[in-house]
């Protein structure tokens, strides 16, 4: 017998509670993987709250060609600096 396991969490969505709203914190995690399922949106007003922050500061964009369920945030050039990495993850 196979079993899969499949998780609808990304790395923002496993910081601590008190990290949820240190938007540092939250573009780092966005950095290491840029999915973010709508349930964890639905559960958090504080990582509603960081995400809508960092697009607001310009450090994320809403890639909006990913499908239900989940959300993908890329990070700009300006949200890799701020993140202490300029590796490559969106040309903006």
């Amino acid at each position: 017998m196979r079993v899969m396991l499949d998780s609808f969490s990304g790395a923002v969505a496993d910081l601590p509670k008190h990290f949820k709203s240190d938007h540092m914190a939250g573009l780092r995690g966005l950095h290491r993987s840029t999915m973010v399922s709508t349930w964890d949106m639905g559960e958090s007003s504080a990582l509603q709250d960081s995400v809508r922050h960092l697009i607001d500061e310009k450090l994320i964009v809403d890639d909006q060609s990913v499908g239900y369920p989940w959300h993908c945030y890329r990070l700009t050039k300006k949200g890799r600096q701020a993140a202490g990495n300029e590796a490559v993850n969106d040309p903006r």
